[in-house]
């Protein structure tokens, strides 16, 4: 399967109907978050690519990535539809990620995921660079890998 770029627009729709559906703040195109905590508002001055993996024409898996501080590359909004997970578009989703972190000149990349989804990470190279914190979607971890 092959990875697409979309806009902000697709995407939140996958977002805001899948991913983050008892969301209560804003769904934003960009996060100001920073490694390990923290908001910076320069953040947003940055451009997010973001990501899809289709199967006849559906969206079945998406992402994205912007760039933070100090050539850290966020990966954000990761989501794959149940019934294609175990089948490596992580895997897949993550390698274009990591390739859009190199052509930004990133050294690391970094996500924050729920504590029920930091295996798929740490499964791709991710190592756990946090104790458990909670935020308005529950317990996360902080998890980051060298570009």
């Amino acid at each position: 399967m092959i990875v697409n770029k979309i806009n902000f627009e697709t995407i939140y729709n996958i977002w805001s109907n899948y991913l983050w559906n008892d969301r209560v703040s804003p769904i934003k195109q960009i996060s100001s978050m920073l490694y390990l905590g923290g908001y910076d508002m320069s953040i947003y001055n940055n451009k997010p690519t973001f990501f899809a993996i289709k199967n006849n024409n559906k969206i079945v898996a998406v992402n994205s990535g912007h760039m933070t501080v100090n050539r850290y590359y966020r990966s954000r909004g990761l989501w794959v539809e149940d019934q294609y997970r175990g089948k490596g578009l992580t895997y897949i989703l993550f390698k274009a990620l990591h390739e859009q972190a190199k052509k930004e000149d990133a050294e690391y990349i970094w996500s924050y995921p729920k504590q029920n989804s930091v295996g798929v990470y740490i499964k791709n190279g991710f190592t756990v660079k946090s104790s458990i914190s909670n935020n308005e979607l529950g317990p996360h971890y902080y998890v980051s890998r060298p570009v």
